[in-house]
């Protein structure tokens, strides 16, 4: 209305009205009695529509009373939605409501709401079930369930409030197999994920393998191994996840590892490593006796360890060769072996080659760098002065001709038919002349050589000495330069004692022995008994003497005889007094054979 002037609606006493229909918010033009009296129009008076906006009294007078579905799922019943429910829906713009007919509206109203539990696996939440909720579960069978999404939770029941909100958010998830070394992967459905998550377990995907490694794989089990402690018969359980642990892709099933049983780890456990003495008598070195020996010897039921070398000895005894000793059995070609452990027990020490051809070198060095060619010439000098005396001293020791001559025409001994040596007076002479010529010899070489050495080493002090006085003069002497210094022991080529190897026997000859006693032989002449020890029937065997066949008494009268003998063969082979012919020989018998 305009200000300071009035309408005619104003004049005619018109005012807007609301909608009487619940939910509307139009409304409507109400003429005052003035209004009709002047021919505006006349008045609408059907109670049914009266008091309505124009909308909805022209939707009114077309709605009448509808059946509708029974809103529960599987029922065939109708329910009666009435013309002012359906003008009401209409004036607020709402769809058509959701009931139940009389049958399933009686059925609810039975109901109660209940609590039930959740039906995730493992959950231990429950679930607020309404009356409405009851009676749709209560739906006709042949009605088919709605499909679930992919990748989605597929579980059916109701869900308490944190699963069903952690439903909606979940899916399939591809996770890398569990195998070392493999690049495939697995799925992670979303029905294990939530069951996961209802027992509390974190957002991690557990250790799987792939279809391929389940296939090689997926028959592990629990394993019962055996104690790695040599003579222990328990066993330890090998787990199923240390054994995946132990896996690889593409490979074949790994081998158990040693391990200890529970009785051997708590035994090792309460070892010790002791210091234990060395076993090679007067060595104070020590080795250590490990946790590991103790347990194998407190599994075998034993007590102290057997003795060992201390590392040094152990070093000493690398270092050290077997060595093979001839047999002590005379002429025996037999030898036995002085092993490591033998020479370092006896106190053999291991020569060092490098250090002893070192200082050799050496040596020849120094002697090489003190000679110069003067002191050669006079060395040389000495040296053939030295041989001239050497001979002149052998052809005085040399013996006359005559003794050697008588001492060569005495007569040989007789040989036996079987090969035996019978000794005579003459072998004894010759045997005599032969030891006091060697002895002559070897006295003469001595002093021959006592003499070479002594004048060659006069001579050559004499000819250094000449070459140093002769280089010397003019000059001072060293004795003069340098003062008097007591000369130091020289302890460092000292000659060290030598460990003999022992006297035994081969394997032969101690094998040959063991069983042998000393046997009784007849003599083959007066039957006497020879007692033959098994030293000498281990000659025999070697081919050195020969059986025996005669006694002492007889073997002494043979070689008497032979001796007589010899002597009138010697005695008539010189020529008689007179220039006489030698007498004839008489004939000697032949002698018997004694062995």
């Amino acid at each position: 209305m305009a200000a300071g002037k009035f309408t005619l609606a104003d004049r005619l006493g018109a005012k807007s009205v609301p909608c009487r229909v619940p939910g509307c918010t139009r409304t409507w033009l109400q003429l005052s009695s003035k209004a009709f009296a002047l021919g505006a129009g006349a008045s609408n008076d059907d109670p049914a529509t009266s008091g309505m906006c124009e909308p909805c009294r022209d939707k009114s007078r077309r709605l009448q009373d509808v059946e509708r579905k029974c809103d529960r799922p599987g029922c065939t019943n109708t329910w009666l939605w009435s013309a002012e429910s359906q003008l009401e829906s209409f004036a607020s713009e709402r769809p058509a409501p959701k009931r139940l007919c009389g049958s399933c509206q009686t059925l609810l109203d039975s109901l109660e709401d209940k609590e039930i539990p959740c039906a995730v696996p493992g959950c231990q939440r429950t679930v607020r079930l309404t009356r409405q909720a009851q009676l749709l579960a209560q739906g006709q069978p042949d009605v088919p369930a709605e499909p679930p999404k992919p990748g989605a939770v597929t579980l059916t029941g109701f869900l308490c409030d944190p699963c069903e909100d952690v439903s909606h958010r979940i899916k399939d998830r591809e996770v890398s197999c569990g195998i070392s070394g493999c690049s495939r992967k697995w799925v992670w459905k979303a029905d294990e994920q939530i069951v996961a998550f209802a027992a509390g377990k974190p957002n991690e995907a557990p250790r799987r393998m792939c279809d391929s490694c389940r296939a090689t794989f997926g028959k592990l089990s629990d394993r019962e191994v055996r104690c790695r402690t040599s003579g222990c018969k328990n066993t330890w359980t090998w787990g199923r996840f240390d054994q995946l642990d132990a896996c690889q892709a593409d490979k074949p099933v790994p081998k158990a590892p040693s391990h200890m049983c529970q009785r051997c780890f708590d035994l090792w456990s309460g070892f010790k490593d002791i210091e234990r003495p060395c076993r090679r008598a007067g060595c104070k070195g020590t080795w250590l006796d490990k946790r590991g020996a103790q347990l194998a010897r407190a599994v075998r039921g034993k007590g102290d360890p057997y003795p060992h070398l201390c590392p040094s000895c152990e070093r000493e005894l690398g270092e050290l060769e077997d060595r093979e000793i001839p047999c002590r059995t005379d002429n025996c070609p037999g030898t036995f072996t002085w092993t490591r452990e033998q020479q370092l027990a006896a106190g053999v020490r291991p020569k060092l080659k490098d250090e002893h051809d070192s200082n050799e070198g050496q040596a020849d060095q120094a002697v090489g760098q003190a000679e110069s060619p003067a002191d050669g010439q006079a060395i040389g000098r000495a040296e053939s002065q030295a041989d001239a005396q050497a001979a002149a001293i052998s052809d005085q020791a040399r013996p006359a001709p005559g003794q050697a001559d008588g001492q060569a025409g005495a007569a040989l001994p007789a040989q036996p038919s079987n090969g035996e040596v019978i000794p005579s007076e003459a072998e004894d002479g010759i045997a005599s002349s032969e030891a006091s010529a060697a002895e002559v010899a070897s006295t003469g070489e001595e002093a021959v050589s006592s003499a070479a050495t002594n004048t060659a080493n006069t001579t050559i002090a004499d000819a250094t000495d000449g070459g140093a006085a002769r280089a010397g003069i003019g000059q001072p002497s060293e004795a003069a330069k340098t003062p008097s210094v007591p000369k130091r022991k020289k302890t460092k080529h000292r000659r060290r004692r030598e460990i003999q190897p022992p006297e035994r026997r081969c394997a032969a000859c101690a094998e040959f022995l063991a069983n042998r006693k000393t046997q009784e032989i007849p003599c083959a002449q007066c039957a006497t008994p020879i007692f033959w020890p098994p030293e000498s029937q281990l000659q025999t065997h070697l081919g050195n003497w020969a059986a025996p066949m005669l006694c002492g008494a007889c073997k002494l009268a043979q070689v008497q005889a032979a001796r007589e003998a010899a002597r009138e063969v010697l005695r008539h082979s010189h020529p008689q007094p007179g220039g006489g012919s030698p007498v004839p020989s008489p004939p000697v018998a032949p002698p018997v054979a004694t062995e």
